[in-house]
């Protein structure tokens, strides 16, 4: 991560799954990433960049990056969970997914199925 790396306003995650999206119909294959994630105040945004980094090796590693916006009007002062969730084209197998946000890692996720 560079050191000039976004300050992460994301107080707790949970619940990160991943999995290979294969079924038939709906094009080329997709890693589908979702989660739940807790900012101390209302009013954020919390969305995922649609840019993933793909790590070559055995297995290959995803990276990817939720990104926060700060509220820009007023805000409600207390605690707000945000389902997120994005869908990236892939390639090939991956073994695991880190998701990080600022110099933060929110998850790896080791557990990757596959839906055909």
């Amino acid at each position: 991560m560079p050191a000039d790396a976004p300050e992460c306003l994301i107080s707790a995650s949970r619940e990160w799954t991943a999995w290979i999206n294969r079924m038939p119909g709906t094009g080329a294959p997709t890693l589908v990433v979702s989660g739940k994630v807790t900012t101390p105040t209302g009013g954020y945004q919390v969305a995922f960049d649609p840019r993933i980094q793909i790590r070559k090796g055995y297995p290959a590693q995803a990276f990817v990056t939720l990104n926060v916006a700060a509220p820009t009007g007023p805000a409600t002062q207390a605690t707000v969970t945000h389902e997120v969730r994005w869908e990236w084209p892939l390639n090939q197998p991956v073994g695991s997914v880190i998701v990080s946000c600022g110099d933060k890692t929110l998850a790896d996720i080791t557990r990757i199925q596959t839906a055909y």
